[in-house]
């Protein structure tokens, strides 16, 4: 349900401009000024994107029980992503899945059309919905605490052990909802033999194998940085669950990395509050494994180093091209300090130093597995998808050449990797939103972890989900209708 996602995004920006919220977008102090006729409303960044007499005055009255929601919110984070690892585990341990799969070290979810809309995966689904809507909450519960008063050094103390918490229950989860790490495992073992113009046959991770495991799939599509780098990781270690634990271990420190250069930008503590135990950033990239947060992370470091040294941050974004070839888009805004003409030339060099290093060091199998990727997820396949892709790149385009940035913006990047939108491609927005206020990144951080849900394919609930956006739609029309109220009242005799 990626699109419910996208129209999330239209919401915000339809409330942000209904209830204009900005007075001031380069205070670091004051990250937002709600202009609406309501007297009470203050400077909020949060609180005004729905910014509603009710909802303001509400945090008006408690404003002062954000100071005490530390404890609370930082306990109910970490006890509902325990929760959702549990949960996950019993969605993946189901006797209706291919007892192959059931034998491999760590179990993958099955995902398939006969078990997505089962009375069973439906309840799991529904659950897991509801512990993405109650993580927000906490999330925003914390962000607020932290922006009410300086926060204290304990309380750094237990964010640190409530990330290691966290951290180490990822790195021994039992299930996975997703089968890439067992690909990243067999791309380290045969390395650049996995590019190729057709599809290949990858090693089975059980001893016993079954005509399924691992059948012929997807070439490597990978960039071949990242290859060489699975393959120095991977290269001594010969047991699959051994290589997807080094996997996990390793992604722990690009995680950290990862905080460290939120801390670097200036962003403030509720910023790097939330993210330091956010449960998708944990989910996706340490329990999961992804790779995206490595090219993030060189993103980040190349924006910090920018204005000093250009050189090597053009190194850096073209790395992170040379982990995954779409980064080479977003390493645009790596660039974005510069002067519009000086930043473009980076930022066009970046993209044919990339193209070329691409083609250079993964030769032309690299290139063939790119082309049969697009064939087989045939990309413009659906109206949808081609409407929100070729926004992904008017939005790239807007915010590079006019400094104009959006959540419904943000959105639409993950519909630039292909087919389908999935929920570890949801960071690739985090350096477009840097360049944004920082009201925005907060927003996209809290409701991260439901965001990410929506975009799990194997736990949809379309019945949900179309009343969502139904309900959503009945507020913006409601809203509409009424600013027209008060100008026929007063005409009326």
């Amino acid at each position: 349900m990626y699109y419910v996602v996208v129209f999330l995004g239209l919401f915000y920006e339809w409330t942000r401009h209904r209830y204009p919220a900005e007075q001031s977008r380069n205070s670091d102090r004051d990250l937002g000024s709600c202009r609406s006729k309501a007297p009470h409303c203050s400077a909020r960044p949060l609180a005004a994107p729905l910014c509603t007499d009710f909802f303001v005055g509400l945090l008006d009255r408690y404003k002062g029980l954000f100071t005490k929601t530390f404890l609370p919110a930082t306990a109910s984070i970490v006890i509902l992503f325990l929760l959702r690892l549990a949960l996950v585990h019993y969605a993946a341990v189901d006797d209706r899945a291919p007892q192959w799969l059931l034998h491999l070290p760590i179990v993958p979810l099955y995902d398939s059309p006969s078990l997505r809309y089962t009375t069973y995966r439906q309840s799991i689904a529904l659950c897991l919905a509801l512990i993405g809507v109650a993580s927000c909450i906490a999330l925003f519960l914390l962000y607020r605490a932290f922006e009410a008063r300086a926060p204290q050094r304990r309380e750094w103390a237990i964010l640190s052990i409530s990330c290691a918490i966290m951290s180490v229950s990822a790195i021994a989860a039992p299930a996975l909802s997703s089968t890439d790490p067992y690909f990243y495992s067999a791309y380290g073992e045969r390395g650049f033999r996995t590019y190729g113009s057709r599809e290949i046959l990858l090693p089975c991770p059980i001893p016993h194998a079954d005509p399924n495991c691992m059948r012929p799939t997807l070439p490597n599509v990978y960039g071949p940085l990242y290859t060489t780098y699975l393959e120095t990781l991977l290269r001594h270690i010969k047991s699959t669950l051994f290589r997807i634990e080094a996997l996990r271990i390793s992604n722990v420190l690009w995680v950290s990395l990862f905080i460290l250069l939120l801390r670097a930008l200036n962003l403030g503590s509720p910023l790097i509050a939330i993210s330091m135990i956010n449960p998708a950033i944990l989910t996706q990239y340490i329990g999961e494994a992804h790779n995206d947060i490595i090219a993030v992370d060189l993103l980040l470091l190349g924006s910090i180093l920018v204005k000093r040294f250009p050189f090597v941050s053009l190194i850096f974004v073209t790395s992170a091209a040379l982990i995954k070839l779409p980064f080479a888009l977003f390493g645009a805004f790596a660039f974005q300090s510069l002067p519009i003409f000086t930043r473009s030339a980076w930022a066009a060099a970046t993209i044919v130093l990339s193209l070329a290093l691409s083609f250079l060091w993964g030769k032309q199998a690299y290139v063939e597995s790119l082309l049969y990727y697009i064939k087989f997820h045939q990309f413009s396949l659906t109206f949808e998808h081609r409407a929100i892709a070729l926004a992904g790149l008017v939005v790239i385009a807007f915010g590079f050449f006019k400094n104009r940035f959006s959540i419904a913006g943000a959105y639409t990047l993950p519909a630039l990797a292909g087919g389908s939108a999935f929920p570890w491609y949801s960071l690739w927005a985090i350096p477009y939103l840097l360049q944004a206020n920082r009201s925005k990144l907060a927003f996209f951080l809290i409701t991260l972890p439901m965001t990410s849900f929506l975009m799990e394919t194997p736990f949809q609930i379309p019945a949900l989900w179309c009343a969502v956006i139904l309900i959503l739609t009945a507020v913006v029309i409601r809203r509409i209708l009424r600013r027209g109220m008060p100008t026929l009242e007063r005409e009326s005799p």
